[in-house]
């Protein structure tokens, strides 16, 4: 499964193995990306399970965000976008970059 863009290690032991292998990635975008390293890429949607995650609270209370807390994931776009709207964001996920909480002002609880 490719799950990230590619990136030099990944790129580098695929052009060793040429033709070799099957491959699946998450959006048709990741997909072209690594379309010089793989061929015939299925497109896997990283999708969750509606009936399992229902909406709670109330709406507008605040936005939430959750993933790897890491720049590439996003996370200060969200904190960004929450504080010009003025709406109270709520993050969680693993801090694999405590440096880009500092960065954007936010810290974790405890």
């Amino acid at each position: 499964m490719l799950h990230t863009p590619p990136f030099f290690e990944m790129t580098t032991a695929l052009a060793a193995r040429a033709g070799h292998g099957r491959f699946a990635t998450i959006s048709a975008a990741n997909a072209r990306s690594w379309q010089p390293w793989v061929n015939d890429c299925e497109v896997v949607p990283n999708g969750i399970d509606l009936s399992a995650w229902r909406p709670e609270g109330t709406p507008g209370e605040h936005a939430f965000w959750f993933g790897r807390l890491v720049p590439d994931k996003g996370a200060h776009l969200a904190i960004d976008a929450a504080r010009r709207a003025g709406v109270p964001l709520r993050l969680a996920g693993h801090v694999a970059d405590q440096e880009l909480l500092q960065r954007t002002g936010c810290a974790p609880p405890g």
